[in-house]
């Protein structure tokens, strides 16, 4: 089933030295993904700019993510928030993701921790991510370790921690493989009041070999305001 893809680029200038290597791995992604599949390319460093928009022309996305110009901060709260939006705004597909390619270390958003969290937990995209990293994600250098984990649970995605560049592009292709081979499952709720409550969901497969992975619930809102 195809899906609206957002490709999110760090384009940091702590992201110079390995931006050849980060293009690689976002072509390899646009290449690998469905065809019929629409996707656009926002890179960020200070400001999020969307430089492609929703478009399944490779030859378009191709020249939108070749880019030289790292430099200054990272803003990505702030881009998360930016796709989110135009996903909501612009897509066409029921099936939304977003891939997020960074070194996490968020030093120039606008938005806050909790107001990305409550963006996502109440959003309808599955957030992935590809996280560059120079020691093991399990030590926190205060610097964003675990946010983009938090943010890619609440919405059933994953993180991959990588530390070497040449694991980049093997790390977008699962994911790219992981877009093109889930399924969405829908359902009415029993309870059709809109009451503001936090509801938990749990899909269990009873299939041995699959596993599922989930929002672990949603919000009883109607949809909501993305500012």
């Amino acid at each position: 089933m195809p899906a609206s893809v957002g490709l999110i680029i760090d384009n940091s200038g702590s992201m110079r030295s390995v931006r050849a290597s980060v293009e690689a791995a976002a072509l390899a992604f646009v290449h690998a993904s469905n065809p019929l599949d629409e996707v656009f390319v926002l890179n960020f460093a200070d400001t999020p700019r969307i430089d492609v928009p929703l478009t399944n022309d490779i030859h378009v996305l191709e020249a939108g993510i070749s880019r030289v110009d790292s430099i200054g901060g990272t803003a990505m709260r702030d881009a998360i928030l930016i796709a989110e939006r135009y996903l909501r705004d612009r897509a066409i597909r029921d099936r939304r993701a977003l891939l997020v390619i960074t070194d996490g270390n968020d030093n120039a958003s606008s938005v806050s921790r909790a107001q990305l969290r409550k963006v996502v937990e109440q959003s309808g995209s599955v957030i992935y991510a590809v996280r560059l990293v120079g020691q093991s994600p399990s030590e926190d250098d205060g610097n964003g370790d675990g946010e983009l984990d938090r943010a890619t649970a609440i919405t059933g995605g994953d993180v991959h921690y990588v530390a070497s560049m040449s694991d980049v592009e093997s790390a977008v292709l699962e994911i790219a493989h992981q877009i093109r081979n889930e399924y969405t499952i829908a359902y009415t709720s029993a309870n059709q009041a809109l009451d503001g409550s936090y509801r938990a969901v749990r899909v269990k497969v009873t299939r041995p070999g699959l596993n599922a992975r989930t929002r672990p619930g949603y919000w009883a809102t109607p949809l909501p305001s993305i500012r």
